[in-house]
């Protein structure tokens, strides 16, 4: 939705393919939108790196793409935004060059393996949201970043000295929320969840290990919802696992005005300017986490905003993402 929204503004036409009931937000009704039904896969994070690939008989991704390359007979790029071995293991033979902006680490031995085979013939056809996820990929020696993009008139900047603290994310083992909440049970503080809780078994192993209350579950809420009671927060608590190939809710916070307090890892250590918008701890350094966030309210709202607003807009988003495409299709 941001990139469109960019995208939009630039004059671009564009047609999005999307999984059913899939909707637009507001501000990118002139793009069209059309839905394909279809079996899902389990996405890569939650396999096993040597796992085979396996696509199922009604795939969403095979079907996605038969309606994209269709629709691509007018256009002059196709955008491939899945984690997937078909898509790009297709550019090698799509009439239509297919641009990936890949969203994760080498989380599979054989998406990895494809990505390098099709960087040998088209290496402008990929894309990185960071330096640090690129870096996974020791094959891509000059990669091509574009980091992400937000629509910041959805942003309100919020001046907030004392609110709670807060933790955005899917509730997974990859994200390292008992880190978060070690922390907060340390300070005396209740921590406010918010995200989709994937893992039930682990979201209840992390309850029964605190105090009772300790995490307040706020749910998987609108967006519009979020951004509200984000910005009320004092800071954010980000402390994943693995590595982040950017880090969205760092910079969504930001744009309300929230610092972060977050591992120094993956995507989120080229966003957070340490001392300016927040601090970066060592991976796994609890303590420091803790010690960190008692001076929270040392870091001034206005740069985390400020931050976001030279860096991270949906139009310099887009306008990196199409400097790339130009590249690409030239």
């Amino acid at each position: 939705n941001s990139l469109l929204n960019g995208f939009i503004n630039q004059g671009h036409s564009v047609k999005v393919v999307a999984p059913e009931f899939s909707s637009l937000v507001n501000g990118c009704e002139k793009a069209e939108i059309y839905c394909v039904k279809g079996e899902e896969q389990d996405s890569w994070q939650h396999q096993d790196f040597y796992a085979p690939i396996i696509i199922p008989n009604n795939a969403l991704i095979s079907s996605m793409l038969d309606e994209a390359l269709y629709l691509a007979e007018n256009a002059d790029v196709i955008i491939n935004f899945s984690y997937d071995w078909l898509p790009i293991w297709l550019t090698l033979h799509s009439p239509k060059p297919i641009a990936h902006l890949i969203s994760m680490g080498a989380e599979s031995f054989a998406v990895k393996n494809v990505i390098e085979k099709v960087h040998k013939k088209y290496p402008n056809n990929f894309a990185f949201h960071s330096y640090t996820q690129a870096s996974d990929y020791s094959f891509v020696k000059n990669p091509i970043v574009v980091g992400n993009g937000f629509d910041l008139n959805n942003y309100d900047f919020k001046d907030v000295e004392n609110g709670p603290l807060a933790w955005v994310g899917r509730v997974a083992p990859e994200k390292g929320l008992e880190d978060a909440a070690y922390v907060a049970n340390k300070i005396g503080e209740q921590l406010f969840v918010w995200g989709h809780i994937q893992d039930k078994v682990y979201a209840e192993n992390i309850e029964a290990s605190f105090p009772s209350g300790l995490i307040q579950w706020k749910g998987f809420v609108k967006t519009e919802e979020l951004r509200k009671e984000l910005g009320l927060c004092r800071a954010l608590i980000n402390t994943p696992k693995w590595n982040e190939a950017y880090g969205n809710v760092i910079v969504e916070a930001m744009a309300c005005g929230v610092p972060v307090v977050a591992y120094e890892r993956g995507g989120p250590k080229e966003i957070i300017q340490h001392g300016e918008t927040g601090f970066l701890v060592k991976p796994n350094e609890k303590e420091k986490l803790l010690n960190y966030l008692k001076n929270i309210n040392t870091i001034k709202r206005e740069n985390c905003r400020r931050w976001v607003e030279n860096n991270a807009s949906s139009d310099i988003f887009a306008n990196k993402v199409f400097s790339w495409l130009k590249k690409l299709i030239n």
